[in-house]
């Protein structure tokens, strides 16, 4: 049995770094890996009766140019996808342990509602009511043309409502409580997009022009080689590049990974008008047959990650807290079950021995 020692911990830390121990060396464990399709792509819209089985979801606005339809989210018809992360990077670790690189979600687009290719970012006031005189409406006081074509299309943390969680929420589960087709159609969706202001923060994302706030997604979704305002061909590949780097990015990424469950959400807002074809993205889903659709491709994720497993509190850095904090639930009577560090369900000396190790290993 261990003895309970937890406040000689820092002091031993502190010996062995005086020892001259190896400092960090950058030799965390560095994950690059590809998931090729989700095990969730759906459609988020509320009359979407076909929600996980269809071959290409679009996304749209309930905006027009008389401004959002009250009834709807602004992000009416979104794309939800999600990807089970644990076989590429091991799920479990503290969420701070995960230091995302590189992430980037790839999808392709069909030619089913064609739309202009907008790489840039529109200002808010672009979007709200701009006046029509066959309706009639005025424009908004504060309403600002559209600098260029389209709008732009970009990616979403996503957050659950009514008990669902990334990994309870699938292709089939309730778009909200009740019938979809049954108002209320705002603020009620189970699966919602949120973005993070400049203190990492989260908000619900799902109505910029009725909040008159428009916060940005973790990326935006760029076309190699397209020239703006043109129109993307079939089969044509949006990459997402989300950079972890932002104000409450990291942490959402860090979060999904100790899951093993990846959420996210493909939003933009484009006019739309209901039950009229318009032009605006549809993007393919990994049931998109071959034969039916030679240029599709299902969602893919590519992940680039050092796992810090040394981490051991989890706060996004490697130092002899971590060292003391081990130390001090392993000779815990019992140990803490964190002290499991080799996850084999025995705390040993090895456990031990392997945390100290990986600790002079150093991470990022």
């Amino acid at each position: 049995m261990h003895s309970h020692i937890p406040r000689r911990a820092p002091r031993l830390a502190t010996a062995l770094i005086a020892l001259g121990l190896p400092a960090a060396s950058l030799n965390a464990q560095l994950v690059t890996a590809t998931i090729p399709q989700p095990v969730v792509d759906r459609w988020m819209y509320p009359f979407g009766s076909e929600s996980g089985s269809r071959a290409t979801v679009p996304v749209f606005s309930s905006a027009n140019p008389c401004g959002p339809d009250d009834r709807f989210d602004d992000r009416d018809s979104q794309f939800l996808v999600t990807f089970a992360t644990a076989s590429a990077v091991e799920s479990g670790w503290p969420a701070g342990a995960y230091r995302v690189l590189a992430a980037t979600l790839r999808l392709r687009v069909s030619d089913a509602t064609p739309f202009a290719y907008d790489p840039t970012p529109d200002p808010l006031s672009s979007y709200l009511a701009r006046g029509d005189a066959a309706v009639p409406c005025a424009p908004d006081a504060a309403f600002t043309p559209d600098p260029d074509p389209g709008r732009p299309i970009e990616v979403f943390a996503v957050a659950f409502r009514n008990g669902f969680t990334p990994v309870t929420y699938g292709e089939t589960s309730a778009f909200k409580p009740g019938s979809a087709f049954v108002p209320p159609w705002i603020h009620v969706r189970n699966a919602y997009p949120i973005a993070f202001d400049a203190s990492g923060f989260a908000h619900d994302a799902s109505n910029p022009i009725k909040d008159r706030v428009l916060l940005h997604g973790l990326g935006l979704g760029l076309a190699s080689g397209a020239t703006p305002g043109s129109v993307p061909a079939d089969g044509a590949e949006f990459a997402f590049a989300i950079d972890a780097s932002r104000p409450g990015a990291g942490a959402y990424l860090g979060s999904a990974l100790a899951s093993g469950r990846l959420p996210l959400l493909v939003s933009a807002l484009f006019d739309a008008q209901q039950e009229v074809i318009g032009t605006y993205p549809n993007f393919y889903t990994k049931e998109a047959l071959p034969f039916l659709f030679p240029n599709a491709a299902p969602p893919a994720l590519d992940l680039s990650v050092f796992l810090c497993k040394a981490d051991h509190n989890g706060d996004g850095a490697l130092d002899p807290d971590d060292l003391a904090d081990f130390i001090a639930g392993y000779f815990t009577s019992p140990p803490e079950p964190r002290s499991d560090f080799s996850r084999d369900g025995i705390i040993d000396p090895d456990d031990l021995a392997d945390f100290i190790a990986a600790y002079f290993e150093g991470c990022p």
